[in-house]
C-alpha cells in the first residue's frame, strides 16, 4: 500500500516537471532550430524524441533530452557542406548508429580523456557564435548579409545620417521586441525570482507575439512582415508522416556524411555524458547514472531523429536542471514533456507561427551570454597557462574556423603543453 503511494506521489511530481520542462523546452527548441539553419520543425522534433523515445531508454532518471546549443555550429555547417537537409538527417540517423556502437563497446569512459579546458572552450565558443548569429534575426534585418553590411558601414563613418539610414534595412516592430525581450531576460537573470521554476522565456514570447499584434495596429510602419515569424507547417493527425523530411538514402556512401556523422556522434556523447554526470550530483536521491545505457539511449534517439527529420540531440543540463528543480522523481517527466510538445505541434502550430523571429533570437542570445560569461575566461587564467592557452586556441578557431578544427587545435595544445611540464620537470 505504502508502495502504491509512493508510485502516485512520483506520478504527480513528474506531471508537475514535466509542464515545467515543457515551458523552458519549446522556446528552445524553435530557437536552436532558428540558429541552426534548419527547419524550425526539426527542433520540435528532436525534442519529441528526446522524450517519448531517448526518455524510456535512459540511463539517467533525471535528464532530459532534445536539441543542443552545443550541436548549433556542426549543424549549420554540416547543412553547407551536405547541401540539403535530407542529406543531413541522413548523417544524423548515422551518428546514432554509432553513438549505439559506442554504447555496445562500453566507450562512456572516453569522455574522461577530453581535456576540461577544450570542453570548456568549445561551449564559450557556441556561446559567441550563437550571440553573433541572432543579432541580424534581434533587429529584424530584412536581408541578414546586406543589414550587417550596412552597420558596418554606418560603423565606420560614424554619422548620425548613416546610422539613422539603417532604419532601412530592419524592421522597426522587431528591433522593439527583440530589445525588450533581451531586456526582459537579462534582468530576470541578474534580480532571479524566489521561484526559480518561472518559465521565463514562455512568458517573454507570449508577451513578444501579442506585442507584435498591437504594434501593428498602433503603427503600421511597425508592423513585422510575415517572413520575420516562426513558419512551421501545420499538421494533420493524417498526414503527419508526409509532413517529415525522411533522409537521403541515396548518399549512404558519401565519405561526407559518414565525417559529419562522426563529429556528431562525438560531440553529442560528450556532451550527454557530461550532463548527466552533472545532474547526478543535482539529484536528491544521490542516484548513480549508467553512462553506456544512456549512450545507447542517445544514439537510438538519434537514430530515429534522423528518420523523421528532426536535429541531433543530445542530454541537454538547461533542461535536465530544470526538472531537477521542478521537482522530477522518475524519467517520466521527461516522456511526459515529450508528449506535451507532441501535443503543441499537431494542435497550437497555427500559434506558435504568430512568434516572432527577434524574441528567439533574444532568448538565443542569452543562453550565448550565459555560455560565455567573462568569469570564465578570467577562471581558466586563474588555472594557469597550462589550462588557459588550449582553452582560448579552442575558442578562437572554433569561432573562425570551424568546431572540429578548433576541437582538435585544443587537444594538440593540451597534449603539448602537459608533456612539455612533464620533460620540464625531469631536466
Amino acid at each position: 500500500m505504502a508502495e502504491k503511494s509512493l508510485n502516485q506521489a512520483a506520478i504527480y511530481h513528474d506531471l508537475n516537471a514535466s509542464v515545467m520542462v515543457f515551458f523552458v523546452a519549446l522556446p528552445l527548441c524553435l530557437g536552436l532550430a532558428l540558429a541552426s539553419n534548419a527547419p524550425l520543425l526539426s527542433g520540435l522534433l528532436a525534442g519529441i524524441v528526446g522524450g517519448l523515445v531517448v526518455a524510456p531508454l535512459s540511463g539517467s532518471p533525471l535528464s532530459v533530452s532534445g536539441p543542443a546549443a552545443g550541436l548549433v555550429v556542426i549543424v549549420s555547417d554540416a547543412l553547407v557542406t551536405l547541401g540539403s537537409y535530407e542529406v543531413f538527417v541522413l548523417a544524423v540517423a548515422v551518428a546514432g548508429a554509432m553513438q549505439i556502437f559506442l554504447s555496445v563497446a562500453r566507450a562512456g569512459f572516453l569522455a574522461s580523456f577530453f581535456p576540461a579546458s577544450v570542453i570548456r572552450g568549445i561551449l564559450v565558443a557556441i556561446g559567441l557564435i550563437l550571440i553573433l548569429k541572432q543579432l541580424s534575426y534581434l533587429v529584424g534585418f530584412n536581408s541578414p548579409q546586406e543589414g550587417m553590411a550596412s552597420f558596418a558601414t554606418a560603423f565606420e563613418q560614424g554619422s548620425v545620417e548613416a546610422v539613422l539610414s539603417l532604419s532601412d534595412y530592419f524592421e522597426v516592430g522587431s528591433l522593439v521586441i527583440g530589445l525588450l525581450a533581451l531586456t526582459t531576460l537579462l534582468l530576470f537573470d541578474k534580480y532571479k525570482t524566489p521561484n526559480r521554476n518561472f518559465p521565463i522565456a514562455l512568458i517573454v514570447v507570449t508577451v513578444g507575439t501579442l506585442l507584435a499584434k498591437l504594434l501593428g495596429q498602433i503603427d503600421p510602419d511597425w508592423s513585422i512582415a510575415e517572413s520575420h515569424f516562426v513558419n512551421i507547417p501545420v499538421i494533420q493527425w493524417a498526414d503527419l508522416t508526409s509532413s517529415l523530411t525522411l533522409p537521403d538514402l541515396k548518399h549512404l556512401g558519401s565519405f561526407e556524411v559518414y565525417q559529419t556523422a562522426a563529429v556528431i556522434a562525438a560531440v553529442a556523447s560528450i556532451e550527454t555524458l557530461m550532463c548527466i554526470d552533472a545532474v547526478d550530483k543535482l539529484d536528491p536521491l544521490k542516484r548513480s547514472s549508467n553512462f553506456n545505457r544512456e549512450l545507447t539511449a542517445q544514439g537510438i534517439g538519434n537514430l530515429v531523429s534522423g528518420m523523421v527529420g528532426g536535429l541531433p540531440l543530445t542530454a541537454v543540463i538547461g533542461r535536465s536542471s530544470a526538472n531537477v528543480a521542478a521537482g522530477a522523481k522518475t524519467r517520466a517527466a521527461s516522456f511526459f514533456h515529450g508528449v506535451l510538445l507532441l501535443f503543441s505541434v499537431l494542435i497550437i502550430t497555427p500559434i506558435m507561427n504568430e512568434i516572432p523571429l527577434s524574441v528567439l533570437a533574444a532568448i538565443l542570445i542569452v543562453v550565448g551570454l550565459r555560455l560565455t560569461k567573462p568569469a570564465i575566461y578570467f577562471e581558466m587564467w586563474s588555472r594557469g597557462l597550462n589550462r588557459f592557452l588550449p582553452f582560448i586556441a579552442t575558442v578562437f578557431f572554433v569561432v573562425y574556423l570551424d568546431l572540429l578544427t578548433g576541437m582538435l587545435i585544443g587537444i594538440v595544445t593540451a597534449i603539448t603543453l602537459t608533456q612539455g611540464k612533464k620533460i620540464f620537470q625531469r631536466n
